[in-house]
């Protein structure tokens, strides 16, 4: 039969040629996915090699070391042109600014995407403990069993000072924080009178940057954000001749602006709030 439009039915040999093409071309394209995603797995693993327990969650598959801020943050200012890197001096300098700059911005309150758990072992008698990475504690409790914890309060400071019996022993019910340049140190009242695990949430210590390859502590939305603030930290030490005044002007003032959209973006959606006396005797 022949006539116009009409297409004589595909042999067998046709339709079995046509399906391993199909087959061929299915099994090439789940080979490139699988190559494709074991080399972001395998950059993943890079990056999560630099960190250790919970940074290791918190490590993202676009992550930029130390070195890329440094660069983009003196090409920000036009320092640097494209395609030009920043001296060794210039990028150890940027390294130490890099490093001043996360750590101050701890202090207001950019903690969200550090907060992590963490435990520590109260030996019988034992009244206190360093928590070593903590820079903040939110919440703690006593570990009753494998199924069950025991709130405790926290006071301050000045709460647990008056205690006429600090090295009272039995179970405790409260928690008191030092802070001091090594660190934070947890007390507890009254004094564990058997072995005790305690949980607590906190907010990590900012991870350092000590090479120009470690990567930066932040979150992939917020890297914009720390370039063009360290833009504005570095210009200074290259003056009017490298860094144009109105180029770090408008720099700054978008910098300003992402810096305000990450603290909106980190502040916690609630708040919780008690009483300073909670647990006191």
């Amino acid at each position: 039969m022949s006539g116009i439009g009409y297409t004589p039915p595909a042999s067998a040999a046709d339709v079995a040629a046509a399906k391993a093409a199909a087959d061929a071309a299915d099994a090439k394209a789940t080979t490139a996915k699988t190559t494709a995603d074991a080399a972001m797995s395998k950059a993943d693993t890079a990056i999560a090699d630099g960190l250790t327990g919970a940074d290791r969650q918190q490590a993202v598959r676009v992550q930029v070391t130390a070195r890329d801020m440094v660069t983009q943050a003196m090409r920000e200012i036009n320092v640097i042109a494209a395609g030009e890197n920043p001296s060794s001096e210039e990028m150890q300098d940027g390294i130490v600014r890099l490093n001043s700059m996360l750590k101050s911005w701890a202090s207001k309150g950019l903690n969200l995407w550090r907060d992590t758990e963490g435990s520590a072992i109260f030996p019988a008698g034992t009244r206190s403990q360093a928590l070593p990475g903590a820079l903040s504690i939110s919440s703690a409790s006593v570990v009753i069993d494998p199924t069950n914890e025991r709130p405790l309060a926290q006071w301050e400071t000045d709460q647990y000072e008056v205690l006429p019996n600090k090295a009272a022993g039995g179970e405790p019910v409260a928690y008191s924080l030092v802070q001091s340049t090594a660190g934070i140190t947890m007390r507890l009242w009254p004094v564990p009178a058997r072995d005790t695990t305690v949980m607590f949430n906190y907010a990590r210590i900012t991870a350092d940057v000590v090479n120009a390859s470690d990567p930066v502590d932040v979150p992939q939305m917020f890297q914009e954000t720390v370039w063009k603030n360290l833009a504005v930290k570095l210009a200074p030490t290259f003056g009017k001749v490298r860094a144009d005044p109105q180029t770090v002007a408008a720099v700054a003032a978008d910098a300003g602006q992402l810096m305000n959209d990450m603290l909106d973006y980190d502040r916690p959606s609630s708040y919780m709030l008690g009483t300073d006396l909670d647990g006191y005797p």
